[in-house]
């Protein structure tokens, strides 16, 4: 088969520090690069595989998403367990992903505390399958339990319980066809609603009335001390 040609390709766990593309794969939907032990992608990975639709770069050590651009019609991409540390550096790529709808951030340096540990997440996954279900993917999180998620949500701290906000906020406002963020549902519209804990964040500053033609990531003044 020549490389044109395929539509697949698994090759996680595999020790792969760099991940290196000789050829384009243009014809590549589905690409399984989890837990490799990958510092960085080619800075032309975008150009070289433009038409990937699901991309799990699972359990790496990856810090940026530039070499995402080019890439024209991602559904879902997984980037749990990475040291992505700027939520601000990666919304322009995020961004451009207009058919993006699912999108997971777990266990990176930017979502610490948000949510409860995987391993809790994962005992409550299997409780509620079947005999007859599949395993779990060994390279992907278990979905979150909602109401294990508003328990934690409850005790979180002010600062953290913020940030997460902050971080859904702007998630919300560059990728408008997100539904499914972190293990949960998403909807834009419950994110942004202005409750009390959006009048918090406008009373710090984080966020502030917009402005006839404004865009709406530019509400945030100062979120990159929170995001």
């Amino acid at each position: 088969m020549q490389h044109s040609d395929i539509r697949s390709l698994y090759v996680s766990a595999n020790l792969l520090t760099t991940f290196q593309m000789p050829h384009d794969f243009l014809n590549l939907q589905r690409l399984e690069l989890a837990s490799s032990g990958l510092q960085s992608l080619p800075p032309n990975f975008g150009q070289l595989a433009p038409n990937i639709r699901v991309l799990n770069l699972n359990f790496n050590a990856l810090k940026d998403l530039r070499p995402l651009l080019n890439i024209k019609r991602l559904n879902e991409l997984l980037l749990a367990g990475n040291r992505l540390s700027r939520l601000r550096k990666n919304l322009a790529v995020l961004s451009r992903q207009v058919s993006l709808t699912k999108l997971d951030l777990r266990d990176n340096p930017l979502t610490i505390g948000f949510y409860p540990p995987a391993v809790e997440n994962r005992i409550v996954s299997l409780k509620g399958r079947s005999s007859h279900s599949d395993e779990v993917e060994p390279f992907t999180l278990p979905a979150s339990n909602q109401q294990t998620d508003q328990q934690h949500l409850a005790r979180l701290d002010e600062d953290t319980r913020l940030r997460r906000r902050v971080h859904e906020m702007l998630l919300a406002s560059s990728c408008n066809n997100l539904r499914e963020l972190d293990g949960l549902p998403f909807d834009s519209r419950d994110v942004l609603v202005k409750d009390e804990v959006w009048e918090r964040l406008r009373f710090l500053g984080i966020i502030r009335r917009s402005k006839p033609g404004d865009k709406a990531c530019e509400a945030f003044e100062s979120g990159d001390e929170m995001a």
